[in-house]
């Protein structure tokens, strides 16, 4: 190993400087260092699949059809939970102890300690902890009036999970997890007994069930439940957008984009080639607008989507726009998607001619439906809630 090391490489030198006598220490502290930045390792461990916006969405609608709770817990210090795995080709982790150990004689300066699980910061620590999540969920098993329940993993959304009584296999309620934050769904029996079987695997914050005065918050969307429904919000988000640009309180457009920015194409007008820090901005801002566009404000999607294609070729022009469309975003901050239980019908009539094999898959696929039918309606409610 430790002749395929460059000439200035520190570890190389340590080991080659006898007056240290630490050659066994050099030569680990190489191979932690060249394992831990393997490029071959990187892409397939340091990714996450997220959650999926429109399944937040489908959630929702299925909670307002069945009229059943909706609750949030997450996960505390989740990747300090999640074990190394011993495999064949996966790195190996080494730290120094920390300093404090050492000043007090518990440790020695030329140690290196293998780690056994993931720490914050580790490149690795999303996916491992993905991993073992879905492991532990996929054996978790409770009961709960007299009942078994299991969780089952959706082969929709890898991230979605249905809650199944195991006597007849009839879905109960429903998991979406997001890295280390759960939202909880069912009837309030159920989606308490689950809470607590999570509560026993993990430490947990305290579960929160979204009331009309408690909302609860996920995947940075306040979900608050009124009257036959559910209100979908980013208005604290939308005002941190706002702070974060500088715009005036009273600065309000009253559209999202003018027609005259609203085209595609470079035009005589746009710089060429453009300016980096321009893109930056754009780009910075699209993101921002697309993160409310694709969750609560179907009403951003065409602007979001026009920045997206301008914010390289055209970023001044895009950020004219983005001006704009931040007035807007003044005005309408406190616009929200509703699902009310008006929707069921709907809802139904779409199950019914949705080609899925069973009939919770029929309703998976109506609520899917539903969620697209709100962003495609721009059903909004521009209330303070």
């Amino acid at each position: 190993m430790a002749s395929d090391a460059p000439a200035d490489d520190p570890g190389r030198r340590a080991h080659n400087d006898a007056n240290h006598g630490l050659d066994h220490v050099a030569r680990k502290a190489y191979l932690a260092r060249r394992r831990v930045f393997a490029s071959d390792t990187a892409s397939h461990w340091g990714t996450l699949c997220g959650e999926q916006a429109e399944s937040l969405r489908a959630v929702i609608a299925l909670a307002s059809l069945f009229g059943w709770l909706l609750g949030v817990l997450d996960i505390t210090s989740a990747f300090l939970k999640t074990p190394i795995p011993d495999l064949e080709g996966f790195p190996i982790f080494a730290l120094t102890p920390p300093r404090l150990l050492i000043k007090l004689g518990l440790a020695s300066a030329h140690e290196l300690w293998i780690l056994s699980h993931a720490v914050y910061g580790l490149r690795e620590a999303p996916r491992l902890w993905g991993q073992f999540r879905d492991s532990c969920l996929r054996v978790l098993e409770w009961e709960f009036e007299g009942d078994k329940f299991r969780l089952e993993q959706s082969t929709l959304d890898a991230n979605w999970w249905k809650v199944i009584r195991v006597r007849d296999d009839k879905v109960e309620g429903a998991l979406l997890v997001y890295v280390d934050d759960f939202l909880l769904r069912g009837p309030e029996g159920v989606l308490r007994s689950l809470a607590q079987a999570l509560q026993d695997k993990w430490a947990t914050t305290p579960l929160v069930v979204a009331t009309p005065e408690q909302p609860i918050k996920f995947l940075g969307v306040d979900i608050l439940v009124v009257e036959k429904g559910f209100v979908l919000s980013q208005q604290s988000y939308a005002e941190e957008v706002l702070r974060l640009h500088n715009v005036p309180a009273h600065v309000k457009g009253k559209i999202p984009c003018p027609r005259e920015l609203a085209s595609f194409e470079v035009g005589e007008g746009d710089t060429t080639p453009p300016d980096g820090e321009a893109v930056h901005q754009a780009q910075q801002v699209t993101g921002e607008l697309l993160w409310l566009s694709q969750r609560t404000r179907p009403d951003l999607a065409y602007t979001a989507s026009l920045l997206a294609s301008l914010s390289r070729k055209a970023p001044e022009r895009a950020l004219r726009v983005a001006e704009r469309t931040l007035a807007y975003l003044q005005r309408t901050k406190s616009a929200a998607l509703v699902t009310l239980l008006p929707m069921r019908r709907v809802c139904k009539g779409i199950a019914t001619r949705a080609l899925r094999p069973t009939a919770f898959d029929r309703m998976v696929a109506g609520a899917f439906a539903c969620s697209v039918a709100l962003l495609l309606r721009g059903v909004l409610r521009d209330k303070p809630l």
